[in-house]
């Protein structure tokens, strides 16, 4: 039996239409540190606390992600056991953007104050709250819109760099005891954008399918 002309058409355009759909991607950091409000960094120290007197930095290689819409993304970050301290219950631990060089705000740094304030004044991308029970466990920081809009136009071929603070220090810390056994990770959902032999398919089927109606006329 032939196939029926509008049915193959229709194929043509469906096929044509459909995308790999999105995927989970998870990132572990390149680079973790902290600098202290004196501005001192350690390169070699990949301790990642945030307190009163400490800000925390996470980097990642975004090369192996292939272009797409980030319609979802998380910053996952080890709490070490006893990594909690404070006279409260809860801090809140903020994640924002970072205007520093990546290549300058890994290198090991003394007096480097303005980059210490660098990681708490960017564009606020999430928070989350921690506390003891969080002691041994993942945290999760959702990243909003802001941060997803960034990061596309460096899928494939850059990085990006986090900074963490506590919302409201006090003399309190968090995540310490980290090291490189810990790594942070960043975890994307991304939906992929379509290949253009794939929309030249579904073009050609609409093509087909506008010159099959106007024969029936």
């Amino acid at each position: 039996m032939k196939p029926q002309p509008l049915k193959l058409i229709a194929s043509l355009i469906a096929l044509g239409l459909t995308t790999s759909g999105h995927a989970l991607t998870t990132l572990n950091s390149t680079y973790t540190g902290w600098y202290d409000n004196s501005g001192l960094h350690g390169s070699a120290n990949p301790n990642y606390a945030a307190g009163l007197f400490y800000h925390d930095f996470f980097v990642f290689d975004l090369s192996t992600v292939p272009s797409g819409t980030v319609i979802g993304a998380t910053l996952q970050v080890f709490n070490p056991t006893d990594g909690y301290s404070s006279a409260n219950p809860s801090q809140s631990f903020d994640v924002g953007s970072v205007s520093t060089p990546i290549s300058t705000l890994v290198a090991s740094a003394v007096g480097a104050a303005s980059i210490f304030a660098d990681l708490s004044a960017g564009t606020l991308y999430g928070s989350q709250s921690v506390s003891a029970a969080d002691s041994g466990q993942w945290v999760n920081i959702s990243l909003n819109s802001g941060f997803r809009t960034t990061i596309e136009p460096l899928l494939g071929s850059g990085q990006i760099a986090l900074g963490g603070y506590l919302g409201e220090p006090d003399y309190a810390y968090i995540f310490a005891a980290s090291n490189e056994g810990t790594p942070a990770n960043l975890i994307l959902e991304v939906t992929a954008v379509p290949e253009p032999s794939t929309l030249a398919l579904a073009a050609f089927g609409a093509a087909s399918l506008l010159a099959y109606r106007r024969r029936l006329l």
